[in-house]
């Protein structure tokens, strides 16, 4: 297992000892460890904008597998993944592609009952559908749809993020103050609950932003 201290310091040995994995996957029929590495390679070469391409088509590669595989959770897992990737891009065209492989993510997960997986799919495609400045309402919709999700899986952590997110979103618009309010309560609650001064900053910070 490569830990996170190596892919952040010494990327290149990462990508080394993760190219060599695949390999000896490969060299003893372990198809899952194949898909495996692929993705974990493609986020780690997607770090690099040079090369983006390149780690597009390692994570395509990953899905295909996983669906060979009937992995059919891994490959929505690395369709979020790629989503993020194209998400880098100004393109609307690379936007759309990112759309429709969450949309296939949450279906699949909703599907085979990972509520939190489809919930994170739901954050992200919020974001993506929101650099549209048309689709707004569409995307404050999946915001508050991502939040109650992580309500329901008793996810506080992520529930403090996403309402934290949605608060700036909302506040940057100038609209739904009430509703900020309400988001900033809840993550303060929760920040407040679980000790973390940082977040309890920022939303004091927001507090004051609209407190005007």
């Amino acid at each position: 297992m490569i830990g996170n201290y190596e892919t952040n310091k010494n990327p290149d040995r990462a990508e080394n000892l993760l190219r060599q994995g695949i390999e000896v996957s490969r060299l003893v029929g372990d198809d899952q460890g194949i898909a495996v590495g692929q993705h974990n390679l493609g986020t780690l070469i997607g770090k690099d904008r040079k090369r983006i391409e390149e780690a597009e088509q390692w994570l395509k590669k990953s899905i295909e597998m996983g669906e060979s595989l009937g992995n059919i959770h891994h490959a929505s897992m690395v369709r979020h993944s790629l989503a993020n990737l194209l998400n880098k891009s100004r393109h609307r065209t690379r936007a759309k592609e990112a759309e429709q492989l969450l949309r296939q993510a949450i279906e699949d997960l909703n599907e085979r009952n990972d509520p939190a997986g489809a919930g994170k799919a739901m954050h992200t495609l919020a974001m993506t559908i929101l650099r549209d400045s048309k689709r707004q309402e569409e995307a404050y919709r999946i915001f508050r749809q991502s939040i109650a999700i992580s309500e329901q899986t008793k996810d506080e952590r992520t529930t403090m993020g996403r309402s934290i997110t949605f608060a700036k979103f909302l506040i940057k618009a100038g609209i739904n103050l009430p509703e900020v309010r309400d988001l900033l309560s809840r993550a303060h609650r929760i920040a407040r609950s679980r000790g973390d001064k940082r977040q309890l900053e920022t939303i004091a910070d927001l507090q004051k932003s609209i407190a005007n």
